[in-house]
Parts: structure tokens; C-alpha cells; sequence
């Protein structure tokens, strides 16, 4: 095969698997209201684990996926993953009950966590340095087309079939991906990378995620004194800790301590995971908002949210431009300032009856406009005082505290808003998006101690890297 179209191929073929995990982590809050029809027994706290169960394992298994990727073969974790990914597809799609989904959707976030580094490992090994920054933005931006269609293909698939057609339709592409894969790309590793993290530390991590969410969400319908709820926020409380201690001695811990050494990686970091909050939670609020309050049918909800992905996709590019121009922290706290004004523009402005262009769609241009500023920044940030040996574990822990963030975001946002579906409930939306924008501004503050212009000298191809999964 040609040389120019062999590279070409292999864009697609890394490319695809991280069009699919974006689409998945958007894709489910699309859904999220025809699984309450489904599961009408089942409260929204209860749905939320549909959510978050994948949050979770994507997230705590992102860093040992890319040291298995990196020292047992790209190409074989990849495939691996990609079976793993369909396997628990099949298992959501065919669920009978919400336990059997929640099942599912672990397994989907375990090939997921095998599948983002290894495809962009492979995408690395294959290209020579001059063209990697290319490579990479155009792999970046296959994963972001997955969330800017999420919305719109998810709803289009729900309304057209049901929500199990949207587990349904991963099935052929990862397994012809798989396939794929196995025939035109080259094996690559790196056996001397070091040893797998350590997998106490990972279940740790998880316990400790998981109590933490199952107390914030249950606390408003059980009661903030109920002993289950103290019970799991305490679990949480112990747990983490003890977490960090074992990373801190562990000889390959799953969160290497040292690198929060560096200013620009622990603050970046932080913002990453405040910011998150905000974001995953507004995610599902804002369909669940337009399909309770307002009453739009599914589809039209999602085209009502799909400027904001479109905006922060098409925001991207321009954004990493400006901070090789202004510096990480000037560009950040504005990114973040810009999604708080949308998020509390809709907090003072939007009333039960639907004003679309006057209310909605201001602040979903503003809300775009910071995401694709902050996340694609805030990740550069976050590896811009690494040496070049650290940087894939770097990217994989800015990765993991963007799905941290979104953990806590979910369940945030579920405690807030509560079981609220009509114009009774317009106090408890309101409330969320007042605090989603005061998760941004925050996000925004620690943004200012990332560090000093100076550190945004070198030129800001990192971005791509991390805006596949905004």
C-alpha cells in the first residue's frame, strides 16, 4: 500500500475507536429520559450509575491501559479493547434490568480505558516526529466530531429504534475496527516501560469514587443522616487517603505523587477536575431540563444542545493559539469565566416557558466557547512542565481527573436537581446551573496559579491529545 495512504488508514483506524468512546461518554445522557420510561421503577439516582459506573472504571483503569498498551503491544491491548468494548455493548444492549445495564456499562469503561491510550500509541509509533503534531490534531478532531454528533445521533437512534440500538450500533463498527486493526497496523511496545500500576491502588481508587458518588446522590432522597449515606461518605473519606499513602509507597503506584510537584501539572489538574464537575453534570441536566420543563420531544432537545459541542469543537484550535500568545492561565481563567457567565445566564433568565433563542442558545454558545477553551488548554497546561518521558502519564492523569470530575458531577447534579419533571421542579434546575457556573468560576481561579506566561512557550499541539473527550 501506498505510503501516504497506509497513514491515512491508520488515521481511521485509531480514529474511529476514539469517535466511539467520545460519542459513548456524551451519548447516554441523550438517553437518559427514555431510560426512565423503561426503568419507571427505578429513580433518577438509581439511573444515574448508568452514568457513572463507566465514569468510574474508565477513569481508575486509563493509566494501567496505556503501561499495558506500552509494554504488552499496542496492537494487541487495542483489539483486546475493542472485544472488551463490544462485549459490554452487547450486555447493555440486551439488559432486562438496571443492574444488567450498570453491568454492562463497567465493561464498556474497562475496553474504553484499554482502547484511548493504546489507539493513540499506535497512531504515534506509525507517524515520524515532523508529522505527529498533524496526526495527532487530526485524531483529536475524529474524537471530537463523536461529541459534537453525540447528541443529535444518539437522539436520532432513540426516536428511530429505541435506546438499546444505540449499544447495538457500536457492535459492527469496533468489531470491523478490530479486524481492521489486527490486518494494517503494525505491532509496537515498549517492554522496558516498567511495571503495571498497581492494582490494589486501582480498586482502591474505585471504592473510594464510587462511595463518594452513592452518598452525594442518595443523600437528598435517604437523608443526609441516614446511616447508609454516612456510611459511604465515610468509606470515602477513609479510603482516599489511604489511597494516596499507598501511591506515595507503592513501588509502581497508580498516581506517581511526585509529578504534583510541578506547579503547572497539580493546578491544571485541579481545574481540569472543578471544571468537570460543572460540565458532566450540566450534560445531563440541561436534556433532562428540555425534555421536563420545557417538554421538547428527544430530538429536538438534542438539536437544542448541539451548539454547544459544535462551538467548543470549532473553539478548539483558536484556543491553543491563544495561549502560545497570552499564556496557559490567562486563556484558562477566561475559558472558564465565559462557561459560568452561560451557566448563570441561564440560572437568572430561563423560566418553565421555552424561549429558546433569547435564553437557551446565548448560553449554549457561551457554554461551547469555554469548553473548548478550557479542556483543550487546562491539558496542554497539565503537561507543559513534564519532561517528555512523563507525558503520556501525565496525559492519562489529566485524563483520569477529567472522569474523577465527571463522577462527581453526575452525582452532583442528581442530588440537586432530585426527581423534579414540571414546572414545579424550575427551582431545582435553576439551583444546578447556578452551581455549575460557580464550579466554573472556581475552575477558573485555580486556573490563575497554574504559573506564568513563560511557560506557554513551547508551541501548543498538545491540546489535540486531550480534546477527544470533552
Amino acid at each position: 500500500m501506498p505510503r501516504i495512504p497506509s497513514r491515512a488508514v491508520i488515521l481511521l483506524v485509531t480514529g474511529l475507536p476514539a469517535f466511539l468512546v467520545s460519542l459513548n461518554l456524551l451519548v447516554m445522557a441523550v438517553a437518559f429520559p427514555a431510560l426512565q420510561t423503561s426503568f419507571t421503577h427505578s429513580s433518577r439516582a438509581d439511573l444515574s450509575w448508568v452514568l457513572n459506573a463507566h465514569n468510574i472504571v474508565f477513569g481508575a483503569l486509563l493509566i494501567p491501559g496505556g503501561r499495558a498498551a506500552d509494554r504488552w503491544g499496542r496492537r494487541r491491548v487495542f483489539g483486546v479493547g475493542l472485544l472488551v468494548f463490544t462485549a459490554g455493548s452487547l450486555a447493555c444492549g440486551l439488559a432486562p434490568t438496571v443492574p444488567w445495564l450498570i453491568a454492562g456499562r463497567i465493561v464498556q469503561g474497562a475496553g474504553s480505558a484499554l482502547v484511548a491510550p493504546a489507539s493513540l500509541g499506535l497512531l504515534l509509533a506509525a507517524f515520524p516526529v515532523a508529522q505527529r503534531a498533524t496526526a495527532v490534531t487530526i485524531w483529536g478532531g475524529i474524537a471530537s466530531l463523536g461529541a459534537a454528533l453525540g447528541p443529535t445521533l444518539g437522539a436520532s437512534i432513540v426516536v428511530a429504534a429505541q435506546w438499546r440500538w444505540v449499544f447495538f450500533v457500536y457492535v459492527p463498527i469496533a468489531l470491523t475496527t478490530a479486524a481492521l486493526s489486527h490486518l494494517l497496523l503494525a505491532e509496537s511496545s515498549e517492554p522496558e516501560s516498567g511495571r503495571i500500576p498497581d492494582w490494589v491502588g486501582v480498586v482502591m481508587l474505585s471504592v473510594a469514587l464510587a462511595a463518594l458518588a452513592l452518598g452525594i446522590v442518595e443523600g437528598r432522597d435517604w437523608g443526609w443522616g441516614d446511616p447508609r449515606v454516612l456510611g459511604s461518605l465515610l468509606l470515602a473519606v477513609v479510603v482516599l487517603p489511604l489511597f494516596v499513602w499507598r501511591s506515595a509507597t507503592h513501588r509502581a503506584p497508580l498516581l506517581d505523587l511526585t509529578l504534583f510537584r510541578i506547579r503547572s501539572f497539580s493546578f491544571a489538574n485541579l481545574a481540569v477536575l472543578i471544571f468537570s464537575v460543572g460540565f458532566f453534570g450540566q450534560v445531563l441536566v440541561g436534556i433532562l431540563f428540555l425534555t421536563s420543563i420545557w417538554h421538547y420531544g428527544l430530538f429536538i432537545a438534542a438539536l437544542a444542545i448541539t451548539p454547544t459541542p459544535v462551538t467548543a469543537a470549532l473553539a478548539a484550535a483558536p484556543a491553543g493559539q491563544l495561549a502560545n500568545r497570552f499564556g496557559f492561565r490567562a486563556v484558562c481563567a477566561g475559558g472558564g469565566l465565559l462557561y459560568a457567565a452561560g451557566a448563570i445566564w441561564l440560572h437568572v433568565a430561563v423560566t418553565a416557558h421555552p424561549n429558546y433563542l433569547a435564553v437557551w442558545l446565548p448560553s449554549a454558545l457561551l457554554l461551547g466557547l469555554g469548553i473548548g477553551i478550557c479542556f483543550p488548554v487546562l491539558s496542554a497546561a497539565s503537561v507543559s512542565g513534564l519532561p517528555r518521558t512523563r507525558f503520556a502519564v501525565g496525559g492519562a492523569v489529566n485524563q483520569a481527573a477529567r472522569q474523577l470530575g465527571a463522577v462527581l458531577g453526575v452525582a452532583v447534579a442528581v442530588a440537586v436537581i432530585g426527581s423534579a419533571t414540571s414546572a414545579q421542579g424550575l427551582s431545582s434546575f435553576t439551583d444546578w446551573f447556578l452551581v455549575s457556573g460557580l464550579f466554573a468560576g472556581a475552575s477558573a481561579a485555580v486556573s490563575l496559579l497554574i504559573g506564568s506566561r513563560s511557560q506557554a512557550t513551547r508551541p501548543l499541539h498538545a491540546p489535540a491529545l486531550e480534546t477527544a473527550h470533552p
